[in-house]
């Protein structure tokens, strides 16, 4: 069970995932051991590049999954101010557009994106892209094809005629290592 202090449906801030958040990271099972001040101490790690440990900085992203809005709030730089680029219904890229990378990425429908069919991965078109200037198309292209990005997303293309080129993603799978640790 996840507890929160947040009721149903009310969304937390990147600042308050950064403060309050240390072990919670994806949709895994996580055992914990309780620590001489009552607060659980994580018994997981996870990898390849989804690992954080309390008292740890946060040079790795952090995961948060709301299972109420079965969401996944990915923050690759916590509390930094971005804007948010709607690359579809079910996913937010939050970037920097001055520095060029990405500060967050935000997974409507988790559950469904992350769901294989017996083909391979589902993919989505990220017809959000077309309503951006070209310049900002090319910005969000080429951080959705570098780290950490591309960590979690391959980004691929659709072409439904020879004229056309529809840009598509798929979630990548998150590797879990369970450690006693």
């Amino acid at each position: 069970m996840i507890s929160s202090k947040y009721s149903p449906g009310e969304r937390s801030t990147d600042d308050d995932l950064a403060a309050e958040n240390t072990h919670l990271v994806a949709i895994v099972l996580c055992r914990f051991s309780e620590g001489e001040d009552g607060k659980p101490i994580p018994k997981i790690t996870l990898s390849p590049h989804i690992s954080k440990r309390q008292g740890e900085d946060m040079a790795e992203p952090i995961f948060h999954y709301d299972e109420a809005s079965d969401t996944l709030y990915v923050s690759f730089a916590p509390g930094e101010a971005a804007t948010g680029i709607a690359l579809n219904d079910h996913m937010l890229l939050r970037i920097n557009k001055h520095e060029r990378r990405a500060i967050g990425l935000t997974l409507f429908d988790y559950s469904v994106l992350a769901q294989p069919t017996e083909v391979g991965p589902r993919s989505f078109p990220l017809t959000g892209l077309m309503q951006l200037s070209n310049d900002l198309r090319a910005l969000v292209l080429d951080i959705l094809r570098r780290p950490p990005v591309c960590q979690l997303l391959s980004l691929s293309a659709y072409t439904p005629s020879l004229v056309d080129t529809v840009p598509i993603a798929a979630l990548q799978p998150v590797l879990v290592v369970a450690s006693d640790t």
